[in-house]
Formats: structure tokens, sequence, C-alpha cells
């Protein structure tokens, strides 16, 4: 999930679309409000974006890949296995967090239907999973974790995680009791 630059037209589109998307959501938002909104032409729109639906998907990259950078960044963080992947995990819950504080519809641009949605999210699993899943073996190599079949765990993890994104807020004495509970399965005895 790499970034490129974009044009100012572009960023217009998606600052725009952003808004638009966060407050209303993705069904009641038509091309010409993004246009409209960014100061542009629906022509305009159209010389940088196919679809209503590609802007989505930008969206959703963009967001996706700011939760997977401080995931990234929390598990290269110094300290023991256990403390880097409660860390990762907890940047993993801030960040879907935080977008859907961010206005009514903000889970839609990481969760809906849409197509383009999914398939950003998709990769992002698989390089979440890579992420955890090395935390997990690296643990394991350094004698603090008891893991067989590293990819299979860091799987059901987030999986466990990701369910307590998907019910809305998590109180930290929640969040809390999770991580004791998934660390104490993991640690060596």
């Amino acid at each position: 999930m790499s970034a490129e630059p974009l044009s100012q037209r572009r960023q217009q589109i998606l600052a725009a679309a952003e808004r638009l998307l966060r407050h209303y959501g993705i069904a009641k938002t038509t091309v010409a409000d993004i246009a409209r909104e960014a100061g542009i032409g629906v022509g305009s729109f159209y010389l940088e974006f196919a679809s209503k639906e590609a802007v989505v998907g930008e969206l959703s990259l963009q967001n996706h890949r700011q939760v997977l950078e401080r995931m990234r960044a929390a598990a290269a963080r110094r300290g023991s296995h256990a403390t880097r992947l409660r860390n990762t995990l907890e940047e993993r819950l801030r960040g879907f967090a935080r977008l859907a504080d961010e206005g009514d519809h903000g889970r839609e641009l990481v969760e809906c239907g849409c197509a383009s949605v999914r398939e950003v999210h998709r990769r992002f699993c698989a390089e979440e999973e890579e992420l955890v899943a090395t935390l997990l073996d690296g643990g394991d190599h350094a004698g603090e974790f008891a893991v067989q079949r590293a990819p299979v765990v860091a799987r059901i993890i987030l999986r466990l995680y990701g369910s307590l994104a998907s019910t809305g807020p998590t109180s930290e004495d929640e969040l809390e009791a999770t991580h004791r509970l998934m660390l104490r399965g993991l640690l060596l005895r």
C-alpha cells in the first residue's frame, strides 16, 4: 500500500468527497455533489476519476494505509514482543475508531458493500495479518510466546480485535481485559 503524489484537482475532489461521504454516506452522495463541493465541474471530476466508486476506493485506500502505517510503527518500536503486539493491535482499534468518530458514515470508507472498498480491505487484511504473524513468530523464536502456525493465530487474533472495532467504542477496561486474555494465551508460562 504505497502512496503516489496527487494532483491538486485530485486532492480537492478527495477532500470534498471525504467530507460529504462521512456526513451523508455513500448512497446519498452523488458525483455532482462531490464536484460542487470541490468547486469544479462534473466533467473535471471525470478527468480524475472514472466513477464515484473509484473515489470511494481511493479514500478507503488512504484510510487503510494510515491505520497500517500506525500499526507498523507500533510493531517496530522497542520493547517485548507482547508489548509491541499489544501496541500494534491498539493502533488498529484506535485507527478504525477514529474513522467511526469522524462523521455519521465514516466507517463506510473502510467497511461497506462497495467492491473497491472490499478489495482495499482484503489487501489491508493480508498485510496486517503478515505483520501480526511476524510479531508472533519473532516472539516464539525469542522464547516469549508459545505459537505454532503464526499466520493462523494472527488471523484469529485479528478477527477478535476486528469484532471489537465493529461493535463500537470499547472502554479502556474492556480493551485491557482483551489484551490480558489474548496475551495470556500466547505467553510461555
